[in-house]
């Protein structure tokens, strides 16, 4: 409660109480405070119902690839919000300590992955030169895709798949997971404010 005294006053001096009418220039102690607490109730009921929706829309993943994709699926089963559902590799032995150590179902078939209807979202870990080829059976089987980068090797066959995506009406993303690291912010923040002076390449 005590970040909710922080609130801009003009909140303070548009709302009622049940009971009490507020002036619009001074507040009185006790207006004010009932204010607050009728405040505080409806953001921690705006809150609860948040977070019920948020569960309620839960990210349903299935990893594609244990190279690269083993670290993308440890995050999706770390993530609130997020639930590690199926793992895939060829590699039978990989994929199986993988899910044994995730907690999630495992195979060595893309296809039945595919066929799963508790899945809402494909990450294709693959090697260059397969992502969209794979991206492309995600969205066929009507599943939301993101594809470690680059999308493809092939310019036409990533146009081929944004406008499937585009068609299908499903998301189609690229994995550029170093946009959000901390230490890449610091680094572009010492750039832009000339904290390291001016950057030549060459």
């Amino acid at each position: 409660l005590k970040v909710l005294y922080f609130a801009p006053s003009v909140f303070f001096k548009q709302t009622r109480s049940s009971s009490h009418e507020c002036s619009t220039n001074r507040l009185s102690e006790s207006c004010y405070n009932l204010v607050l607490i009728e405040f505080s109730v409806r953001f921690i009921n705006y809150l609860t119902e948040l977070r019920s929706f948020m569960m309620a829309k839960e990210v349903r993943f299935g990893i594609l690839g244990l190279g690269r994709g083993r670290k993308a699926a440890q995050q999706a089963a770390q993530t609130v919000g997020a639930n590690l559902v199926c793992v895939c590799d060829l590699q039978e032995e990989k994929v199986k300590s993988t899910a044994k150590e995730l907690d999630c179902d495992w195979t060595t078939s893309y296809d039945q992955m595919l066929e799963r209807d508790d899945i809402d979202a494909i990450g294709v870990y693959t090697s260059s030169g397969t992502h969209a080829d794979f991206a492309m059976q995600a969205i066929e089987s009507g599943k939301h895709v993101f594809v470690t980068k680059p999308m493809d090797i092939d310019l036409a066959k990533c146009d081929r798949l944004i406008e499937l995506a585009k068609r299908e009406d499903l998301i189609l993303a690229v994995d550029f997971v170093r946009r959000y690291r901390k230490i890449d912010h610091q680094v572009r923040m010492a750039i832009t404010s000339g904290l390291i002076g001016s950057v030549i390449l060459g």
